[in-house]
């Protein structure tokens, strides 16, 4: 219910106007539309409150990925290597960002790691992992690659996101 989403993260953002996660939360849900340029404006605005914060980044990134401004995008991914070395979630956006730009070697390779590190995140982040997997459009023409779909069943086994 994307329009009962934009009401919640509307009146999170009224009530805490500098807090960065309501526009960071607010621009998921026009990911999830494919509004990339309205995302991108709203992960911006959460940037200007906290520069250095490392989902935002991780959003933005894939966001400009997915509008095809791949050196952009892995610019960004520099600098969380920097911010946030060797976390999971940022490698699972950097297999995104090489899918995105038809590199998959590097889509292994960045998957494998994110996969490898995910037993450390919480669980809601177990939960992200598995729906990036199965919807985010970066992702579209690999959920169809055998090499792709045997790296989830080595990780997930029978679990798979995409089963």
């Amino acid at each position: 219910d994307f329009e009962a989403a934009l009401a919640t993260y509307d009146k999170y953002i009224a009530q805490l106007p500098e807090e960065g996660s309501g526009y960071n939360n607010k621009a998921l849900v026009y990911k999830r539309q494919g509004d990339y340029v309205t995302e991108e404006r709203l992960y911006r605005l959460a940037l200007a409150f906290s520069p250095n914060d490392v989902t935002t980044l991780n959003n933005l990134a894939v966001c400009l990925a997915h509008q095809g401004r791949i050196a952009e995008a892995k610019q960004i991914m520099d600098q969380l290597e920097t911010l946030d070395p060797g976390d999971p979630y940022a490698e699972l956006h950097r297999a995104k960002i090489y899918a995105e730009s038809g590199e998959n070697e590097l889509v292994y390779r960045h998957l494998r790691l994110a996969l490898e590190g995910m037993a450390e995140l919480d669980t809601l982040h177990h939960i992200e992992f598995r729906q990036d997997i199965r919807v985010d459009p970066s992702f579209e023409s690999m959920r169809r690659d055998p090499t792709f779909r045997s790296i989830l069943i080595e990780y997930y086994g029978k679990d798979s996101p995409l089963q």
